[in-house]
């Protein structure tokens, strides 16, 4: 099945509500007792990402969702919840730019991080104009769009090796 989210020209994250269709849907920021993490439902999609953002196993070889806790909503963006899990307020920026470019498969991620403003990810399939980019922070460039062969599931393999980092 092809991912929808690759046709797309560009894509602006600039909240958690931009991640619901990643899977990933924050519930609450009420549930932490020290006011550091977030509860969110996730889907099979959500738990992949975060399972590959960690690098913690192959979603494909085993069942994502064991580790996880009772999901509290039925679905996250019109696919069954399968868990729920706390995750820090301060994961929002990198979570976004690896959804971008490992499941979205964007060649250039800007991202504009500006004390008292919002923090904007923009994910394009080509460069910004230079008087765009210079609203941007910074831009990372995606290395598995020109190497697909040298990574698998965010994680690069090792030339001599050939096993997986």
């Amino acid at each position: 099945m092809e991912n929808p989210k690759t046709k797309q020209e560009r894509m602006y994250i600039t909240s958690w509500k931009d991640m619901v269709p990643f899977g990933i849907n924050l519930l609450t920021s009420e549930s932490c007792a020290y006011n550091l993490r977030g509860l969110f439902d996730l889907n099979d999609e959500g738990v992949k990402l975060v399972a590959d953002y960690f690098g913690l196993h192959d979603c494909d070889s085993c069942k994502c969702n064991s580790g996880l806790a009772t999901n509290w909503n039925s679905q996250v963006w019109l696919k069954p919840a399968v868990g729920s899990i706390m995750l820090p307020h301060s994961i929002f920026q990198p979570l976004a730019i690896f959804a971008l470019m490992h499941v979205a498969k964007f060649r250039y991620v800007y991202v504009s991080d500006q004390r008292g403003h919002e923090t904007k990810v923009l994910g394009v399939r080509e460069p910004l104009r230079e008087d765009i980019a210079a609203m941007y922070t910074s831009c990372r460039v995606n290395p598995s769009i020109d190497h697909p062969e040298q990574s698998h599931g965010g994680r690069n393999i090792h030339q001599f090796s050939g096993r997986t980092t």
